[in-house]
C-alpha cells in the first residue's frame, strides 16, 4: 500500500510544473456544444475538440496538491453570456456563474494562488487563432458542469499567449 508521504511525493513531482483545477461538463454535452459550433463557426479547423472543454477554476504555477482534496458542490449551471476574445486570440464563451466564481475566490485565498490574468472570467474556450468579430449566435445558454478536475501543468503545453489576460 502507498504511504501518504510516498503518494504526495509522487503527485508532488508530476505537480512539478504547477497545478490547475477545472470543471467539466458530461461528454454528451460537449458534443452538442460542437456540433451546434459546426452550424456557428465556418472555420472547423480553429475549433477546439470538444473533448477538452472545460472551465478554469485554478492555475497555479508551482505544485498546489491541496487541489485534490477539494470537492465543490455540483452539479453546477451557468448561463452562456456571450462571446469574448481573450490573449491572442482564444474565442471563448463567457459564462454568468457566480457560484463558480465564488469558487475560484475561494480556492485561491485558501491555496495563496496567484492568478495571472487582470480578472477571473469563467469561460469555456473554443476556438484558437481567432481573428475578426465574434459570432453573433450562441451554440447554447446553459452549460452544466458535472466533475471537478485537478491535473499537472504540463510545461510545454502552458500557453504564454494567454498571460497577457482578457
Amino acid at each position: 500500500m502507498l504511504s501518504f508521504k510516498n503518494f504526495t511525493a509522487l503527485h508532488k513531482d508530476k505537480h512539478k510544473d504547477g497545478t490547475f483545477s477545472a470543471l467539466e461538463m458530461e461528454i454528451a454535452e460537449s458534443q452538442k456544444i460542437y456540433a451546434n459550433l459546426l452550424g456557428i463557426i465556418s472555420d472547423k479547423e480553429k475549433l477546439v475538440p470538444f473533448e477538452e472543454y472545460h472551465c478554469t477554476l485554478t492555475y497555479c504555477r508551482q505544485p498546489c496538491l491541496g487541489l485534490m482534496y477539494e470537492n465543490p458542490p455540483l452539479p453546477l449551471t451557468a448561463s452562456v453570456e456571450k462571446y469574448q476574445i481573450l490573449g491572442e486570440g482564444m474565442l471563448v464563451l463567457v459564462l454568468n456563474a457566480p457560484a463558480i466564481s465564488k469558487i475560484h475566490k475561494e480556492l485561491c485565498s485558501k491555496y495563496d494562488i496567484k492568478w495571472d490574468f487582470p480578472s477571473y472570467i469563467p469561460h469555456v474556450s473554443i476556438a484558437n487563432n481567432w481573428k475578426g468579430d465574434v459570432p453573433k449566435k450562441l451554440p447554447v445558454s446553459d452549460i452544466t458542469f458535472t466533475s471537478y478536475v485537478v491535473k499537472p501543468l504540463e510545461k510545454d503545453r502552458i500557453d504564454e499567449s494567454l498571460i497577457s489576460g482578457a
